[in-house]
């Protein structure tokens, strides 16, 4: 059996929002935006574990510590801030992430990684992608030869957010499933990728379901807009 299913949760301006180009919409209730909280608190009826991923602290470099003590008190979450300091990573934890990821989109290097991991045993590797992975301090990244450079760190696990879903395969899926002991992919559409995994790798292997498809998993009828306004 694979891991429970996560559930994404993408939050601006303490609202959640809707990945869409190179920006976010607001989800709506009524007229009003929709609070994170009040979204895992549905949510939670069904699903345990959530990873929030903090834009304003990835775009501004500091982390919304207040936003993940709020939602530390509903579920089980995981942090996606953009963190590649030591003491952030410190700070995310000690506000009530189980689970604080380090990307591969915010690292300025592996001695990032490698300071965090010396601190901390809760930090997961994101390896991020778009069209291709992205990794701005490596030149032509390459899948196998990052999973050669973090394998090497005490990690929690791994975690690969594909966010167009072009770029994600079998192989790789099972590349990184062997390279972790535990792994989580966001990849529109995934749940096939499942499928073609050994007993011994589904087990340690779980799906991030987008806002949408957790909604859509719900019994009963979301008491907000399911989609974007």
């Amino acid at each position: 059996m694979p891991l429970p299913d996560m559930v994404a949760l993408w939050v601006k301006a303490d609202n959640i929002v809707m990945p869409e180009g190179d920006s976010y919409v607001p989800v709506m209730k009524g007229e009003e935006t929709l609070d994170p909280v009040e979204a895992m608190e549905f949510l939670s009826k069904k699903y345990e574990r959530f990873l929030l991923l903090d834009i304003d602290g990835i775009e501004s470099g500091k982390p919304q510590l207040e936003l993940f003590q709020d939602c530390a008190f509903q579920s089980e979450i995981w942090v996606d801030a953009g963190t590649s300091d030591p003491e952030d990573a410190t700070d995310i934890t000690v506000s009530g992430a189980s689970r604080v990821l380090c990307g591969t989109k915010s690292l300025r290097s592996w001695e990032d990684l490698e300071g965090i991991t010396d601190m901390l045993e809760n930090v997961v590797f994101s390896l991020d992608v778009s069209e291709d992975i992205v990794a701005p301090f490596i030149n032509n990244p390459e899948l196998e030869s990052i999973l050669d450079e973090v394998t090497t760190l005490p990690l929690a696990g791994g975690l690969l957010m594909d966010i167009k879903g072009r770029w994600t395969n079998p192989r790789n899926i099972k590349e990184m499933a062997e390279s972790f002991k535990e792994f989580y992919f966001s990849v529109p559409n995934g749940g096939g990728l499942l499928a073609g995994l050994e007993d011994e790798l589904l087990d340690k292997t779980g799906r991030v379901l987008s806002f949408k498809e957790a909604l859509d998993n719900m019994d009963g009828e979301a008491p907000w807009t399911q989609g974007t306004n």
